[in-house]
């Protein structure tokens, strides 16, 4: 007999809803696995689904193609619920991303939390957020804005950005929502745009668990290999990366991990690129999944990230975990690295200072940049082994301790 979309729905449904006495959390995020290119929210969600999948039951309505891709994955359904590492996810094709669906599957899921992956996304946070009003029923609703609100995002297309944010606000549609924020600095950022009496919950994004460093070569003195890894878009700033560069002296391999997700911006590198000295070798290296940076990180001396603004960076953790040095900017929550001998923060203000870390490390010998990997990998796993973020992501989810505060 053939079974209609939504009876299939129906069954499916009821084969991944796993356990129905724990929390069930209904996330709505632009991309996820097996997508990659959507970057470090792909990693949160997957890390929230890993770590915490033994309290929460997670449902993940995505899009059905990666960033920056026209055609759907080859290797997962569509437009159906199906179980897909660990949790219940439903790859949506562009014609099913609309408010009535998710008001149907508000009903069919009956989540006790609705965690949405960003606050700007039109797809992905205004029509859910319509789609909760129109059902009317009570439910958690927390938005994970995903460093959209600090300043360096919102002076980027600032007019559309100030109005989009202006209509959420007037709209109602934000009222009563909690606001998750990956560090301190993020909660003032929220602050800043929804008010000092925004429900603001910090739970910093959970790390991936590092895997064990590759071998590599001796670092010698007088050259480096570095890497950039990241979305080639404004906010990573590989252009400030480039200007930096073109000071440097000794021998330098400069890698570029990521996909072009702004075509213009590319454009600037390239001619950035080619105003660069002899001495300076600029390895492309295009997207490349997270399994696959993951096992290369370790085999370079530096990671330099000059971004204008990160809510957690993930690589930046996933560098400190292979044992290779950071060189960030201030606008990450990455700070005090100097004095843990793990890299160093500086004034995005400041490009000299961070030539001069560039400078020091291609500057080493094996045995000053030994202890500079060591104490990096150190500082990883006392991180992985805090527990607080754990702790810390489960508040945001149990809607028991949240009511308390309400």
């Amino acid at each position: 007999m053939k079974m209609s979309l939504e009876n299939q729905d129906d069954v499916l449904s009821e084969q991944t809803d796993i356990d129905v006495s724990k929390c069930k959390v209904l996330v709505f995020c632009d991309y996820y696995l097996p997508g990659y290119k959507g970057g470090g929210p792909i990693t949160t969600i997957r890390n929230l689904v890993t770590r915490l999948g033994n309290e929460i039951d997670f449902s993940i309505f995505t899009r059905s193609n990666d960033l920056g891709e026209t055609t759907s994955y080859s290797d997962v359904p569509h437009d159906l619920w199906h179980l897909y590492a660990g949790a219940s996810v439903r790859h949506a094709t562009p014609e099913n991303l609309t408010v009535p669906n998710m008001r149907r599957m508000l009903r069919e899921k009956k989540p006790d939390v609705v965690y949405i992956n960003s606050l700007l996304s039109r797809k992905f946070s205004l029509l859910p957020l319509i789609a909760i009003r129109l059902e009317g029923r009570q439910m958690r609703v927390v938005i994970a804005p995903r460093g959209e609100l600090s300043g360096g995002a919102l002076a980027l297309k600032q007019t559309r950005k100030r109005v989009y944010l202006a209509i959420l606000r007037a709209s109602g549609l934000l009222r009563s929502v909690v606001w998750q924020a990956s560090s301190q600095f993020e909660e003032m950022d929220i602050r800043s745009v929804m008010g000092r009496a925004a429900t603001v919950v910090v739970a910093p994004d959970l790390p991936s668990i590092p895997l064990e460093p590759a071998g590599r070569q001796r670092k010698a003195p007088g050259e480096a290999q570095i890497v950039f890894v990241g979305r080639i878009s404004p906010m990573k700033n590989l252009v400030g990366a480039l200007n930096v560069l073109r000071s440097l002296s000794g021998n330098v391999i400069f890698s570029i991990i990521g996909p072009v997700e702004d075509e213009d911006y590319w454009a600037v590198c390239k001619r950035k690129l080619a105003m660069l000295p002899d001495n300076i070798r600029v390895d492309v290296l295009g997207p490349q999944s997270p399994e696959s940076v993951l096992a290369s990180l370790s085999r370079f001396d530096a990671f330099f990230l000059p971004s204008l603004g990160e809510n957690y960076a993930h690589v930046v953790f996933e560098s400190l975990g292979a044992g290779c040095p950071v060189i960030l900017s201030n606008r990450t929550p990455w700070r005090g690295l100097a004095e843990k001998g793990v890299g160093v923060d500086v004034p995005l203000e400041a490009p000299e200072a961070m030539s001069a870390a560039l400078q020091q490390i291609i500057d080493m010998n094996e045995n000053e940049h030994l202890k500079m990997r060591t104490a990096a990998k150190a500082y990883a796993q006392s991180i992985l082994a805090d527990g607080k973020d754990v702790q810390a992501s489960l508040a945001l989810f149990d809607i028991r301790i949240q009511s308390n505060g309400q």
